[in-house]
Formats: structure tokens, sequence, C-alpha cells
């Protein structure tokens, strides 16, 4: 517990409240940046960015685990995270660095989170909608809205926990 400095109230802050803090921060930032314009870049420094941002959301996300499997984050707050990168109170597919991190988390968290009531029944509902996604065409067309890395990303996944994780 670290004391607040003089002059404001409230309870102590503790290393786990402000580690949190700044993790959710981040995730947040990076999601937003990820959608962001630029169109005052050359492509190369474009996808040079987008790498860059992409790697850190992914690192993010493997904090994220780690925090959970550590039982620093509550199982809710997992769920809820897993739910949210896969969309599913939508039918628009989300975007593939949120399918990559959704994929990254449960690959590491997956039999933990499994475990527990709450946890099952959102591996469930997130699996069911990743086997969506995968298997989800354009339009008319043969090819798959995600490209291969990602849909082989998603197969992997769905074979791991088949496996028993």
């Amino acid at each position: 517990e670290f004391s607040r400095p003089a002059g404001q109230g409230g309870p102590a802050v503790t290393l786990r409240s402000v580690l949190l803090g700044a993790c959710q921060r981040e995730f947040e930032n990076l999601l937003a940046a990820m959608d962001e314009q630029t169109s005052d870049m050359d492509p190369e420094e474009i996808d040079a960015l987008r790498k860059s941002r992409r790697d850190r959301l992914r690192a993010n996300t493997r904090l994220i685990g780690a925090l959970f499997l550590r039982k620093l984050l509550a199982t809710k707050v997992v769920g809820r995270l897993c739910c949210e990168l896969t969309n599913c109170s939508s039918d628009q597919p989300p975007e593939e660095h949120a399918v990559e991190c959704v994929c990254e988390l449960l690959n590491s968290v997956g039999l933990t989170l499994e475990s527990h009531p709450a946890g099952a029944e959102v591996i469930e509902q997130v699996c069911q909608r990743l086997k969506s996604l995968k298997d989800q065409k354009h339009g008319d067309s043969k090819t798959g809205i995600y490209c291969k890395r990602v849909q082989f990303t998603i197969q992997d996944l769905l074979d791991t926990r088949g496996a028993g994780w």
C-alpha cells in the first residue's frame, strides 16, 4: 500500500490497483490507436506503425493473461474482455488484431478460465463465435473475411481447446 499525497483523501493506493489501471489504459489506448487514420504517412511507415501497435497490443494481452493467472484479475473481467474482443454481442466481425489478441489470451489462460463456471460459459461462447468468424466468407466469394494466418490461429486455438488445453 502507498499512502496518498498530503491533501488527497481516500483509501491508500495499492500496487495492484495502479498496475491494473495502467494496463487497462494502455490496452484501451492501443485499441483506439489501431483504428487511427494515418493518411499523411507513406505506406511503409504506416505498416511499421501498425506492426508496432499490434505487437504492443499482443504484449499487453499477454500481461493481462499473466495477471489473471496470478489471481490479480477476476474471471468476470477476462471473460468480458474476450467477449468485447470478439464482438459477441454484435454481428459485425472484429478487426484481425482483436481476434489475434483473444486467441493469444485464451491460449495462455484457457485452462484456468474454463475451470471456473462463469469462465467455461464465456469460453464456449467465444469459441463458437471464433468458429463462425473463421468460416465466414466475403459476400459471394470463397475467400474468408480474415487472412489465412488469422484463420489458422483460430483453428489452432480451437484444436488446443479440443485437446484439453
